[in-house]
């Protein structure tokens, strides 16, 4: 069968009152092993567990994406597709999970109808190639985990992800809070564009995001809204 563990983090300091319990320090990461009434039983980076109370510690935001289609049975449950990706609320026993997905919708999954997926940072502090080490570059992140990263950020945020063997792609938050992806298009003298129908290039991507970030990338034929680069994914302002 297989398992999820929630993450947690100490809020208080916690000394053991008795055999099954366990000392906990502010700060200190933990995993959720199971849940009895107000108290926990969880698990620390050394492996050893106990239970601690429910109020000293908080739970971390943990995502996953759904490995599989899964279709609600009644109003407690939630359908979900594959590779939708879900925010985790809470953890009913082993074998189930509370969700919520993009439209805020909540429900109940099967533990093995989805799959952790790593915090985004881990994408960006992970990715090689000539852009590694940016604060914008977060590699083989996908269309569909940009949206989800992207939704948690503030407006003008934006990221550059790798596009398959194709070049690289730019996705923003705009300000009606829907994320634009457009493609980055490398000339054979090395020029970069997003190809719109300004027909800008540059020398650079660097230098695309600078241009950018005081001339609007993208215009909505519709309502006309333009939209700007503010800065880099969970970058500080």
């Amino acid at each position: 069968m297989e398992t999820f563990n929630m993450k947690l983090k100490a809020i208080y300091k916690y000394t053991a009152e008795r055999s099954e319990e366990m000392n906990i320090e502010p700060n200190q990461n933990l995993k959720l092993l199971y849940r009895e009434n107000s108290w926990l039983k969880v698990e620390n980076n050394l492996g050893e567990s106990g239970f601690v109370p429910l109020n000293y510690v908080e739970f971390q935001k943990t995502k996953v994406k759904a490995k599989f289609r899964f279709i609600a049975r009644d109003i407690s449950e939630l359908t979900i597709s594959p590779n939708e990706i879900l925010l985790v609320i809470n953890q009913e026993g082993e074998e189930w999970l509370r969700v919520e997905n993009q439209n805020n919708e909540k429900g109940m999954v099967p533990v093995r109808y989805v799959e952790e997926i790593p915090s985004w940072d881990y994408y960006r502090e992970t990715a090689v190639g000539e852009f590694a080490g940016r604060d914008w570059y977060y590699g083989s992140l996908s269309r569909e985990q940009a949206i989800a990263c992207l939704g948690e950020g503030d407006v003008g945020d934006f990221l550059i992800r790798d596009r398959g063997q194709d070049g690289y792609s730019i996705s923003i938050l705009s300000s009606s809070r829907k994320v634009i992806h457009l493609k980055i298009y490398r000339g054979p003298l090395g020029r970069v564009t997003i190809g719109d129908e300004r027909q800008e290039t540059f020398e650079s991507i660097h230098n695309l995001i600078s241009n950018f970030a005081v001339d609007y990338i993208h215009e909505d034929r519709k309502t006309k809204e333009k939209t700007f680069l503010v800065k880099a994914f969970g970058a500080k302002n």
